[in-house]
This record gives C-alpha cells, sequence and structure tokens, in this order.
C-alpha cells in the first residue's frame, strides 16, 4: 500500500510538473490531485522540492546511463551511433525534454546540477559521434562539429516554442507532432551525409 501511494503521488506530480512547471504547482494542489494529505506528501518525500528532485533523478540519471553505454558500443558508424541516442533518449524517457526545457530557464542558483551534468554528456556525445562521421567521411568535412552538435541538442529536445506556434498559427492542420523530431533528425542526417563528386559550399548564405 505504502509503495502504491508513494507510485501515485510520483506519477501525478511528474504530470503536473511537466504541464505546468515546479514553481506553479503548490504542494497543496498536488495532494488535491493525487487524493492524499499534504503530510503524506511530506512524509514520504520531506516536501516538493525533494520529490521534484526525485522525479529528475528518475528521468535523467537512466538517460545518463544510456548515453554513456552509446559511447561505449564498438561497431557502429556514426549514423548508428546518433540513432541509438535518439531512440534511447525518446522512447525510454518520454518526459525528459519537458523537463530539460523546463530547468534550461530556472536561475542558475535553482537549476538542477543533474540536469546540467546530462546537458553536458549529450553535448560530448553528439559532438564524439559528428567528430567521428567527420573523420571517417561519413559526413561532409567542412562542417563545424560545434554548430552541429548544438543544432541535433536543440532537435532532440523538441519540439518546443516553434510547433506550438505554429499549431495557433495553422489551426485547421491537425498534428499532434509525435513525429517531429524523428523527421527533423532525418533531415539533419540526409543533410550532412557526404555525397560523392559534390563540394559543399560554407558561403551558401552569403
Amino acid at each position: 500500500m505504502k509503495d502504491t501511494k508513494k507510485k501515485k503521488i510520483i506519477d501525478i506530480a511528474t504530470s503536473l510538473f511537466t504541464k505546468h512547471g515546479f514553481e506553479n504547482i503548490s504542494l497543496k494542489q498536488l495532494a488535491m490531485e493525487a487524493h492524499v494529505n499534504v503530510a503524506s506528501i511530506s512524509y514520504y518525500f520531506g516536501g516538493k522540492e525533494p520529490l521534484y528532485q526525485l522525479i529528475l533523478q528518475n528521468h535523467f540519471t537512466p538517460a545518463l546511463k544510456s548515453l554513456q553505454e552509446i559511447e561505449t558500443i564498438n561497431g557502429l558508424t556514426a549514423t548508428e551511433r546518433l540513432t541509438q541516442v535518439i531512440v534511447r533518449l525518446k522512447r525510454q524517457q518520454p518526459y525528459l525534454t519537458s523537463f530539460w526545457h523546463y530547468e534550461r530557464f530556472r536561475s542558475p542558483i535553482n537549476g538542477s546540477s543533474l540536469v546540467k551534468q546530462y546537458t553536458a554528456e549529450l553535448y560530448h556525445c553528439l559532438f564524439t559521434c559528428l567528430s567521428q562521421g567527420i573523420f571517417e567521411q561519413e559526413f561532409i568535412p567542412t562542417l563545424q562539429q560545434h554548430h552541429l552538435t548544438i543544432l541535433l541538442l536543440e532537435i532532440i529536445h523538441s519540439p518546443f516554442c516553434a510547433p506550438g506556434l505554429m499549431t495557433e498559427a495553422t489551426p485547421l492542420v491537425k498534428d499532434d507532432y509525435k513525429d517531429y523530431s524523428n523527421q527533423a533528425f532525418y533531415i539533419f542526417i540526409q543533410g550532412i551525409k557526404r555525397i560523392e563528386n559534390v563540394l559543399p559550399s560554407n558561403n551558401f548564405l552569403s
């Protein structure tokens, strides 16, 4: 019974925090939604902040582990390794993107060190994959790895602002954006792949 109640509180809190943000949900609101009293949350978790930190750990610790495992797999091409990153992060941690975006806009004092660690590890993993692809002539050799890494990191943790704004601007288009990041990743990979006998231009926007 105790574990069931704790899981219910965690599940409800996860949903509320991802939809509204940690600061916008009071302990009283959380207790009402979970059909428990405030004292129960304090008893099981020590308050709202420790509960929130536990939820972040539940999502970002496995993601960190996945990234570290991907970097140790031998015999993968850069595209295969990047695909592993997408698949593991998207399928295993559905709330990861919401928490990641939310933590980005929290103050440095309140921001989670675990999320910062995850971001650094994700950047390192992506940068390494892209560098591998360029070194092995799988990707266009003149591309700038740092810029590519930042762009791909944003793709992985999309959609955020743009799709929501487009939904408001184009109400007749029915799209839940479940495949948004998958398609963006596909376009990204196709765009950086090296094509024989074609010389890329660094000044195509000039």
